[in-house]
C-alpha cells in the first residue's frame, strides 16, 4: 500500500467515524426534543389550569366587591367634573358607565 491509499484509507475512516457520531447525535437530540416537548406540553396545562383557577377567584374578588368600586368610580367622577366645572361632562360620564360595565355583577 503506498501512502496516497493510506492517507484515503484514514479518511475513509475518519468519515465513517464522523457519520457514525452524526447519526448518534441526531438520534440522541430527537429522543430529548421529545421528551423536552412532552414535558413542556405538561407544564403547560399545569400553567393553564393555575391560571384559570387563579382568574376566577380574581373574578370573584372583584364581584365581591363591585358596591365599593362602583362608589370609587363615582367619587373620582365627581372629584373630574368639579375640578373641570362640568366642561368634560359627557366624556366623564361615558368614562364612568364604561368603568362600571367592566367589573362584572356578583
Amino acid at each position: 500500500m503506498n501512502t496516497i491509499d493510506s492517507v484515503k484509507d484514514i479518511a475513509t475512516k475518519a468519515k465513517a467515524t464522523v457519520d457514525a457520531n452524526a447519526t448518534k447525535a441526531k438520534a440522541a437530540f430527537e429522543a430529548n426534543s421529545t421528551k423536552a416537548k412532552a414535558a413542556f406540553e405538561a407544564n403547560s396545562t399545569k400553567a393553564k389550569a393555575a391560571f384559570d383557577a387563579n382568574a376566577s377567584k380574581a373574578k370573584a374578588a372583584v364581584a365581591s366587591r363591585k358596591g365599593q368600586i362602583d362608589s370609587a368610580v363615582d367619587k373620582a367622577a365627581t372629584f373630574v367634573d368639579t375640578k373641570t366645572k362640568g366642561k368634560f361632562n359627557a366624556q366623564v360620564t361615558k368614562v364612568q358607565d364604561t368603568a362600571k360595565k367592566i367589573v362584572p355583577a356578583e
